[in-house]
């Protein structure tokens, strides 16, 4: 094994263990939401999956089947499946028609055991996706905001909390940045000149398509996250390939249908509920989402997001200062003017790779993914905190892009003055 592969490895190790040390304590702590109620108590699912239960009373019709997607469930019942706690131990699902103490009394309040095991894994994907983030912030930017990254998300109170529930949002953030890696890998692939694999290509962006059919199958929103990979491609092949147009399009068109085909075997497969008629069922729990989000912005309208100017007066206050980790009154306007310049930073980074004078796969996976990942929430109709987990997940990572740019200067301005002085 060469040096620098295992000063890396090391490296990945005090990664994981260091995050660790913040994700994976205090869980019982978490703020209880009561929608994990819903996710633990119809984790039955697992069991119903694994063990090839395809047309079980668990895929019927049902108001569990429509609201939400399974791979969250999978990911609760394999946790709780570790911790010794099986079907016969479920709570039952929260009734929201029903106060907390009426729910209560009708057992809709997940055992201490059982919510503990059932966030652990959840907690276990946060710390994997913190790892993912700071292996692409490094490759765009380096250790410093690498490392920076770091501490900003170990000390996210936004990050802290919803990343550690039993909800779906560690696993749409977990197999996004999954996917982004494997489309990193698979770019890194076709930079190899004469050495081009189609196979291992193929098989980085078959995975890639993979992890979005499972992002999809945790929140609808997660196949947005495919046009990122598809794009990262096309832009790939377009500007660094020197072939004619012909095979470019061709092999933008082979790849591409690899991990769209991948992708919509991993969602469909994953769900059960959806295989006696694709295309009714698939419509069915879209119109039931659209329905029940119209629903809750009426039910909670003093949460509700009708108008752009709303949009625009809201979520980025949401996102540039309520739950951003640099956080004081006015605070709104530096981090979006460090987004931005992270950003930017990103977009200079592609540049010069364009002009061949550095790497710049990983600067085009990060915005690509970024962008397509992110923007869905701009289009939500409720101002609920766990709705903006991508723009500030990324956010943050151009923020630090942004600081560790910005300290470079800084750095290299107070050496040459060293320097002047020293030789004046």
């Amino acid at each position: 094994m060469k040096r620098a592969t295992f000063l890396n490895l090391i490296e990945l190790l005090g990664v994981l263990v260091f995050v660790s040390f913040f994700y994976l304590r205090d869980l019982q702590e978490v703020a209880f939401h009561i929608d994990e109620s819903h996710w633990i108590g119809t984790s039955y699912m697992f069991e119903a999956y694994f063990k090839g239960d395809f047309w079980s009373d668990a895929w019927a019709i049902a108001q569990p089947t429509l609201t939400n997607p399974p791979v969250p469930r999978y990911v609760i019942g394999l946790g709780r499946l570790i911790g010794g706690y099986h079907v016969p131990d479920l709570n039952r699902p929260w009734a929201y028609e029903f106060n907390v103490g009426r729910n209560v009394a009708r057992g809709a309040m997940p055992s201490a055991g059982l919510l503990w095991w059932s966030r652990l894994p959840m907690a276990v994907l946060a710390v994997l996706s913190i790892a993912l983030g700071f292996f692409l912030i490094k490759k765009v930017g380096g250790r410093f905001p690498a490392y920076l990254w770091l501490l900003f998300a170990c000390i996210s109170p936004y990050l802290l909390l919803q990343t550690r529930r039993a909800m779906a949002e560690s696993p749409i953030l977990f197999f996004v940045m999954l996917a982004a890696l494997f489309c990193y890998l698979a770019l890194k692939a076709l930079s190899r000149p004469g050495r081009n694999n189609p196979w291992l290509i193929g098989l980085y962006l078959g995975l890639a398509g993979f992890c979005v059919g499972l992002a999809g199958e945790s929140k609808i929103n997660g196949l947005s996250v495919l046009l990122g990979i598809l794009a990262s491609l096309a832009g790939y092949i377009i500007w660094k390939q020197k072939d004619a147009a012909g095979p470019k399009a061709q092999r933008i068109f082979i790849y591409g249908a690899v991990a769209s085909i991948v992708a919509v075997i991993a969602f469909f497969g994953s769900y059960p509920f959806l295989w006696p008629d694709l295309a009714a069922r698939t419509e069915m729990v879209l119109r039931d989402r659209i329905t029940e989000m119209q629903s809750q912005s009426i039910k909670h309208s003093a949460d509700a997001i009708y108008t752009p100017s709303q949009r625009l007066t809201i979520i980025p206050v949401r996102v540039f200062q309520d739950y951003a980790v640099i956080n004081f009154p006015g605070a709104l306007f530096l981090n979006l003017a460090l987004a931005c310049l992270g950003i930017w930073r990103t977009i200079l980074n592609i540049r010069d790779w364009l002009r061949g004078s550095r790497d710049g796969t990983a600067a085009l996976v990060l915005l690509a993914i970024g962008a397509t990942a992110a923007i869905p929430a701009f289009f939500t109709l409720l101002d609920w905190d766990r709705y903006y987990l991508f723009p500030i997940f990324f956010s943050t990572a151009f923020i630090v892009i942004a600081l560790g740019w910005l300290g470079e200067h800084a750095f290299q301005l107070v050496k040459n003055r060293v320097v002047d002085r020293a030789t004046g």
